[in-house]
């Protein structure tokens, strides 16, 4: 399980990486085509969705901030093998642009598959647009 980590690591890093990088070309290579995603707002609303969903919104997040300098910020909780070949990684993600950090945060439960010798998200969970207040006080 060390050597999984250990390589599943140097991936994710590169994942993490690519969220700032506004490309959707670079992110999306990174998602399976089996991806399965679920966004919980805080109104009790929650969208599923697929690859396509996936793509469209994190398109639509880079037009958005595409001249604001936009960045996303990691607070790692957890990573850890839940198969021989499936690591799922729990962590915060804030954002800022224009060098403003917003006062919400978002909690990601991700898992993440490793085909033919390449990783890939396989499944997204996450809590949109928690107060910051109530998590790092």
């Amino acid at each position: 399980m060390k050597a999984l980590l250990k390589e599943f690591n140097e991936f994710f890093d590169r994942y993490l990486t690519t969220w700032n990088s506004c490309s959707i070309d670079e992110l999306s290579a990174m998602f399976s085509k089996e991806l399965v995603i679920c966004y919980a707002y805080p109104n009790n609303r929650v969208t599923l969705g697929t690859l396509d969903d996936a793509c469209e919104s994190w398109k639509n997040q880079y037009d958005y901030y595409r001249d604001r300098n936009p960045k996303w910020h990691f607070n790692i909780v957890q990573v850890t093998p839940v198969d021989e070949d499936k690591v799922m990684a729990i962590f915060w993600v804030s954002h800022s642009s224009d060098n403003i950090l917003y006062d919400k945060v978002c909690m990601y439960v991700e898992t993440f598959a490793k085909n033919n010798g390449n990783w890939s998200l396989l499944r997204s969970y996450s809590e949109i647009a928690i107060p910051m207040k109530y998590v790092f006080e």
